[in-house]
């Protein structure tokens, strides 16, 4: 088998550094702290959230109004996007999944999530171009407090 090339280990370890980072910030700010959400995304993302389109100026009013949230996440992968396909910025495509409770009124209730992002690098800086989140149901519905 060939070995790989040092550009694309290069690149693995680019996007592998960068996910490790989205998720060593972006979970606890998500959980504890949303009013320091704006600053993980740019002034053209778009999220879709379970279905919904949230764009640019929109995301910080949508995030502030979820309900309270607890992450635990599970899988954390990351490859980087070619140039070609992103206009000539380098991006990062990460995906994770886990568990996450959310309080509806008084009410815990445990959920698998997945979420997907696109980081491109502005000015030197990653920040989340796409994102998509999406949960689904657990056999649990609700945990007490």
């Amino acid at each position: 088998m060939a070995g790989v090339s040092t550009d694309h280990a290069l690149a693995n370890r680019t996007a592998n550094k960068a996910a490790e980072e989205l998720h060593k910030a972006f979970y606890p700010a998500f959980d504890n702290k949303r009013h320091v959400l704006h600053k993980f995304y740019c002034a053209e993302s778009v999220i879709v959230w379970n279905g919904i389109e949230v764009l640019g100026s929109a995301i910080d009013q949508w995030m502030d109004q979820l309900p309270d949230s607890s992450h635990i996440v599970s899988t954390l992968t990351a490859q980087t996007i070619k140039e070609d396909y992103m206009g000539g910025q380098t991006s990062v495509l990460v995906t994770s999944s886990g568990r996450v409770t959310y309080d509806y009124d008084g009410s815990r209730k445990l959920h698998q999530f997945h979420h997907t992002f696109i980081l491109a690098e502005v000015e030197g800086k990653w920040k989340i171009a796409r994102e998509n989140y999406r949960l689904s149901e657990t056999d649990a519905t609700a945990i007490a407090k």
